[in-house]
């Protein structure tokens, strides 16, 4: 009976072995498959992270072109005073939207050329030492009018845009008028 006792343990002990040399080895299997389709997502994320990014910029440039900060202008939309009369703010602000308006009627090739553009009301909002704002109604003829939808306006049949209405800030420094920023509020 000792014996067949021991053979039964003799027996398990080799099943037993066996079977964890089989669960090991489905285990290892398992694991390289793991480390390979790991190997996929890592590949797969890096791919979504430079679509993203590539994304993030497409989105950086069309914030530019559409930017109410006119820093990206080539140069600064400004005007001297002369002599030490105090101007007529209107005339001002006339001279200096013109001026803007000018520079994307010039702007051979940009997404925002205009072909024409007029200035139907302008008044002063708020006036100090060392700036003033204001607020310009203005209709504009674009080469793309997508490019001048944001913010306000109305689309006519034969592409002008109408109602449209900026903010303007003007800085005031040694008799120099220069716009600083716009925007469709103060």
């Amino acid at each position: 009976m000792k014996y067949l006792v021991s053979i039964l343990l003799i027996y398990l002990l080799i099943v037993t072995g066996c079977s964890n040399k089989e669960t090991l080895n489905e285990l290892k299997n398992e694991n390289k498959q793991l480390k390979e389709e790991n190997t996929k997502v890592l590949e797969s994320n890096k791919k979504l992270e430079r679509e993203n990014a590539e994304l993030l910029e497409a989105n950086e440039e069309l914030k530019n072109e559409q930017s109410t900060n006119i820093d990206h202008l080539p140069y600064p939309i400004s005007t001297a005073i002369e002599g030490n009369s105090t101007p007529d703010l209107k005339k001002v602000a006339t001279e200096l939207f013109s001026d803007y308006l000018n520079y994307y009627k010039n702007s051979n090739g940009s997404n925002q050329q205009l072909k024409d553009f007029t200035i139907e009301n302008l008044r002063i909002e708020k006036n100090n030492k060392s700036s003033f704002l204001f607020l310009v109604e203005f209709s504009v003829l674009p080469i793309n009018a997508d490019a001048w939808m944001a913010g306000n306006g109305t689309l006519s049949e034969d592409n002008w845009i109408h109602n449209k209405t900026l903010f303007v800030h003007v800085g005031i420094k040694d008799n120099t008028y220069t716009m600083l920023s716009h925007g469709t509020s103060p």
